[in-house]
């Protein structure tokens, strides 16, 4: 099938992926002019289906282990970067009226960080597989981090759902965990889809040469679906906040200043 020139239902599905992640691609830069919350992650993670989406094409004419290592490792690598997303998302809530731990919200941080290596690891030993299909020790390991994350996530938002300010003033932070609640439905489908494969080695869902319709509704519009609801979600966050926040730590931060000058 592949190398042979032909166009295929997976090849059209990944034209429709870099047309969706060059979209919100230029969105995440637009962000980053703004300053506001995601722009980082949410650019990062278009730039890996970009490359996953450009690996499957060039895969039309040029059937490498090279390239499908690669689509076979970005395509589990991204999902991890909606964590930080969602944990951004939470923590900006949390910031408006502190119910968490100080600590609560790095544990997904340094989780992800920890899959971040076991995914890097994955692909360079992928990469020196005949079999760049099947499922291996890391690819798995990455997976059961990744369930971990979104759970302890999802009772993140849990806690903040239901401690949170329910005033009328506090329409942003109810916008923002209603975001976030909303793209979790999605993310599960997307999960499910990886699972299945890691579990059972099932190809119909591997993310290479797995049934397309599958690849379409379980992870592609899934994804896409996350994407936009997150963005339409940092959006509504109002931007004077975050300059109000920054600007109170400034403040906070002169006070002190002038205390320790007094003192001295």
């Amino acid at each position: 099938m592949y190398g042979e020139g032909q166009i295929t239902y997976r090849s059209i599905i990944s034209i429709f992926q870099i047309f969706t992640f060059s979209t919100s691609l230029t969105i995440s830069y637009y962000f980053r002019r703004k300053n506001r919350l995601g722009y980082l992650c949410l650019g990062l993670f278009s730039i890996v289906r970009l490359v996953s989406a450009s690996c499957f094409l060039a895969l039309i004419n040029h059937d490498t282990y090279g390239l499908k290592a690669t689509v076979f490792v970005c395509e589990g690598l991204g999902i991890i970067l909606f964590v930080f997303i969602f944990v951004e998302i939470l923590g900006w809530v949390d910031e408006q009226a502190p119910v968490l731990h100080k600590y609560a919200l790095l544990v997904p941080h340094v989780l992800t960080y920890v899959d971040l290596l076991i995914a890097i690891v994955g692909f360079v030993v992928v990469r020196k597989r005949e079999n760049a299909y099947e499922p291996t020790a890391f690819s798995k390991a990455n997976r059961a981090l990744l369930v971990l994350m979104y759970a302890y996530t999802i009772m993140l938002l849990g806690i903040l759902v239901h401690y949170r300010n329910r005033s009328a003033t506090a329409k942003a932070q109810r916008n923002a965990l209603m975001g976030v609640g909303a793209c979790i439905p999605f993310m599960v489908i997307r999960l499910v889809y990886s699972l299945i494969f890691e579990a059972t080695g099932d190809m119909k869902f591997n993310a290479v040469k797995g049934d397309e319709t599958i690849y379409m509704f379980m992870t592609f519009l899934p994804e896409a679906i996350v994407v936009f609801v997150c963005i339409a979600t940092i959006w509504k966050i109002p931007l004077e906040t975050k300059e109000r926040n920054r600007s109170e730590e400034r403040q906070s931060m002169n006070d002190e200043e002038r205390m320790f000058s007094s003192a001295g």
